[in-house]
This record gives structure tokens, sequence and C-alpha cells, in this order.
């Protein structure tokens, strides 16, 4: 449960620096073979991490509208559930607006069948 303000902020930023790269090594500073995975197929872990950060979920602080703007444009290259879930991180941290949600509304509509139950209890709590 440790962690700042400062220290959310730096990661958020720099979790944005890699995605508008597209590459988790943006300054090959590191062998290929060390961040064989692109930055996206960690997101939602790392939103979760945000999450349990400090002694609160509340991140009002944090920005987070690069991150939405990144997600409605690239949704298709994180899977039905990562969205689920990064959605619902960003609820928990207080860090989305209702505008936001909604446009991801038709999409769960049209993937419903995809849906686990855990994927509709987060929905809902969403």
């Amino acid at each position: 449960k440790k962690g700042s303000e400062g220290l959310c902020q730096s990661m958020m930023a720099r979790m944005m620096t890699l995605l508008e790269k597209d590459d988790s090594d943006p300054d090959k500073s590191f062998h290929r073979q060390d961040f064989p995975d692109a930055p996206q197929d960690h997101l939602e872990r790392f939103v979760f991490g945000i999450a349990m950060m400090g002694p609160s979920k509340r991140k009002e602080f944090l920005d987070t509208e690069w991150l939405r703007e990144w997600m409605c444009n690239n949704y298709y290259k994180l899977s039905l559930q990562n969205i689920v879930r990064i959605n619902r991180y960003l609820v928990q941290i207080r860090s989305f607006d209702k505008a936001y949600l909604e446009v991801f509304v038709e999409f769960f509509c049209a993937n419903m069948e995809q849906l686990t139950k855990s994927d509709v209890q987060d929905l809902t709590h969403t």
C-alpha cells in the first residue's frame, strides 16, 4: 500500500510514453527478449497496480484523459476481458467520465456472448 501522488503520476506518464510508441523499450536499452510483449499486454495489471497503490484507491489527482482516449482509439489491441477490467479500475480510482464509459456500452452489448460471469459482474460494478 505504499506509493505517492508523484509516483503514480510518474508511472502513468511512463506507461503513456510506452503506449504512444507502441514499444516496451522505446530507448532500445534492453535486449528484445527482455521485453517481448507489447505494453498494452500489461495495461490491465498496470492500472490495477495504480488502483492498489497508496492508502486509498481514489486517485482524482491522476490525469487519465490521454489513457481513456488511447483506449477508445486502440480497443482492438486489448482483449475484451482487459477492457472490462481497465474500465473497472478507472472507476475505482475515480478517473473517468460518463461519456467515456458510454462509448463502450454498444461494444459490450455486441460481444455479450464472449463475456464471462466475472466480466458481467465487473461491468455491473463499473
